[in-house]
């Protein structure tokens, strides 16, 4: 789709926070022109910590050395990752005292936020699960918030399933992911799928019983048949694995 038209798109209907995977996300964003809040999720490697000032970019806080460190170059925006059952980064329940004791007295890292990622929101067999993960993040993020009461530290928390099947977790905002281009775990007949791909037939050919079509001859003629050449492929993002006989359009 183009992280920069769908950034575009949204900052012109009223978005004004963004979140990016790295910095090259983010920098390529703001030199296209989005003007709010640009949210780094990822690591920034500190020798590309003065890009985060150049850039005007939000990083997320991932674990204590790493909020030690953006705190010694600083000023910068930061958002606190809570792990509550993803188990990829963030900070667990028995780091929170270590972090407000590093933090409380520091003034070159704005806590702008703590966040928290639901591993299994879309699936209802997860549901006790992602219950436990809210309420973990609850527990996690009013201890920061009564630590730091004078910073206005916002909280999010869900994603497009958490979005439409966890509404009691919506907090402060929210970070819709796959639902910006149609998808919709809870199958909501209002949300419809934002693109369309086409292409167009350049060659048709019949073909006899016996012929085949393709690498490896997969497509093996049993009847007499027409065929169709479409000039797209997984060069244009099909799945090679749709081959074979396993797709049609």
């Amino acid at each position: 789709h183009g992280a920069l038209p769908v950034a575009k798109a949204l900052q012109e209907n009223g978005v004004h926070a963004f979140c990016v995977a790295c910095l090259e996300e983010a920098v390529a964003l703001r030199r296209g022109g989005i003007r709010g809040e640009i949210l780094i999720l990822g690591y920034t490697h500190p020798a590309q910590f003065p890009q985060l000032l150049q850039y005007d970019l939000t990083q997320a806080i991932l674990d204590l050395d790493y909020a030690k460190a953006l705190a010694a170059y600083g000023p910068v925006k930061g958002h606190l990752a809570l792990d509550t059952g993803m188990h990829r980064l963030g900070f667990t329940e028995s780091d929170i005292d270590g972090v407000v004791a590093a933090l409380r007295d520091q003034r070159t890292l704005y806590i702008r936020s703590v966040f928290t990622h639901l591993a299994g929101s879309d699936e209802e067999r997860h549901n006790d699960f992602t219950r436990g993960q809210i309420a973990r993040y609850t527990a996690m993020s009013d201890r920061l918030l009564e630590a730091f009461p004078g910073e206005h530290i916002i909280r999010h928390v869900c994603n497009t399933a958490g979005i439409e099947r966890f509404p009691e977790a919506q907090f402060d905002m929210v970070r819709l992911g796959v639902g910006l281009y149609g998808i919709s775990f809870a199958h909501q007949e209002q949300l419809l799928p934002v693109s369309t791909l086409r292409s167009r037939i350049v060659q048709i050919k019949e073909l006899q019983p016996g012929e085949t079509v393709g690498y490896g001859r997969w497509g093996i003629i049993d009847r007499p048949t027409r065929t169709a050449t479409v000039p797209i492929g997984y060069a244009d993002g099909l799945n090679r694995r749709l081959s074979c006989g396993r797709w049609s359009f």
